[in-house]
């Protein structure tokens, strides 16, 4: 798969992430490719700020309790920085 991820995050409704694939019926307007510095593992350092925040081998990725106080996210892209809020963040209740 590319090296590529896409979210689709809305306030109070499902959201989602793709990996690997770009799900061209959640996209409006151009899409724009950029190379990312990983070299800081931004993913960890964002949920060492999430009260209860722990790496979830089984659902490949870091879960949270629904109450907690998640903090925004600032991206940079070229010049532009990009704020998603954290209160979107929280996809909502793992599945069993």
């Amino acid at each position: 798969a590319p090296p590529l991820f896409t979210a689709d995050l809305r306030h109070a409704e499902p959201g989602s992430y793709d990996f690997g694939f770009i799900d061209t019926t959640k996209n409006t307007g151009d899409l724009v490719s950029l190379d990312v510095d990983s070299t800081q593992g931004f993913c960890r350092a964002y949920y060492d700020k999430t009260d209860g925040a722990k790496d979830n081998k089984r659902l490949s990725g870091y879960a949270f309790p629904c109450s907690a106080n998640i903090p925004d996210i600032y991206l940079g892209f070229g010049t532009y920085i990009a704020k998603i809020s954290g209160e979107i963040i929280n996809l909502g209740p793992r599945s069993k």
